[in-house]
């Protein structure tokens, strides 16, 4: 690939050099997705704990830097 940005390539070489381009895509899409719920996972267990040793949403909000809304319907959110 680099010679190709060096210009001693060319654009095939470059096409041919990727292994099933459109599966990799796929993959990182469904990573991605996976790490979101995750995410999502993890803040909706803080909120809760956060709430039961009396932390505000206004201060997780503003540690977050998301809206006290957002944070309300994280913790009453059980979908991924």
């Amino acid at each position: 690939m680099i010679r190709i940005v060096q210009n001693e390539g060319t654009i095939e070489e470059l096409l041919t050099s990727f292994v099933d381009p459109a599966s990799r895509a796929t993959e990182v899409t469904s990573v991605l997705h996976q790490f979101e719920a995750a995410r999502l996972q993890a803040r909706r267990r803080i909120v809760h704990m956060a709430q039961s040793n009396g932390v505000s949403l206004t201060r997780l909000s503003k540690f977050w830097g998301i809206s006290r809304q957002r944070v309300s319907r994280i913790a009453q959110d059980d979908a991924p």
